[in-house]
């Protein structure tokens, strides 16, 4: 077995950043947390294999994360509220948007689809369980009403 990727949670939420690590912890992957955007920066020196970060930070928020994670080589997906602008946004740093789906299922496919399994030797696995690279976001449909029922109408997107 080869060492274990690894992931950078950064997150002020304790829960959140609680349940990220038990996944991804369960799936094989070594997990760090950072509540800030200077602790963040700090752990992107030991250079993690992936960044998930909130979009809200404080005073700096995910998108500024992103881009010095990028800046490194380190894809980030960013979470937050299902807003086109953030979506856009994270996508012209090269950031993949998860929005706010926060489910097992949804965050490890997202996991593996940009950095492979856990172990760096499950990666040639990989292949055979997803078609292609590519992410999946829900953003809000443009245009007409967006509420329905109370609720937001969303699209699922391919990237």
């Amino acid at each position: 077995m080869g060492s274990p990727r690894r992931v950078l949670v950064v997150t002020p939420d304790a829960d959140k950043a609680s349940a990220f690590r038990r996944w991804l912890n369960e799936a094989g992957y070594r997990v760090g947390r950072a509540a800030t955007f200077s602790a963040a920066k700090t752990h992107l020196e030991e250079l993690p294999d992936l960044v998930i970060t909130d979009v809200r930070l404080g005073a700096y928020n995910g998108l500024h994360l992103a881009l010095h994670a990028g800046s490194r080589g380190i894809p980030t997906l960013v979470m937050g509220t299902d807003d086109p602008v953030l979506f856009r946004d994270a996508t012209a740093l090269h950031a993949h948007w998860l929005g706010a789906s926060t489910d097992p299922a949804t965050l490890l496919l997202s996991v593996r689809a940009l950095i492979g399994d856990g172990e760096l030797d499950g990666v040639a696995a990989l292949g055979a369980e997803l078609p292609s690279v590519s992410w999946w976001s829900i953003v809000p449909e443009h245009g007409g009403s967006h509420l329905t029922d109370g609720r937001l109408r969303k699209r699922l997107t391919q990237h």
